[in-house]
């Protein structure tokens, strides 16, 4: 589902609206999280939901991470 709003976003963009710095930014932000390895989105999570937050090695801190990447 990621992949296809993606490119449905990117399209749209390239299409529809003119390119001004706003556009520039998004399609710039859509090419980069389109090239971020899953390993990364991994320990995202580690860090910010096992370590920061009180969640620990749980379901609830897995959920948020799969959530981030999708």
């Amino acid at each position: 589902m990621g992949l296809s709003v993606t490119l449905v976003l990117e399209q749209v963009i390239e299409q529809l609206a003119k390119q001004n710095w706003l556009t520039r930014l998004i399609n710039l932000a859509i090419v980069n999280l389109a090239g971020v390895p899953s390993i990364v989105f991994g320990l995202f999570g580690i860090r910010v939901f096992v370590l920061t937050f009180p969640f620990g090695l749980s379901l609830l801190a897995a959920i948020p991470t799969l959530t981030v990447r999708h």
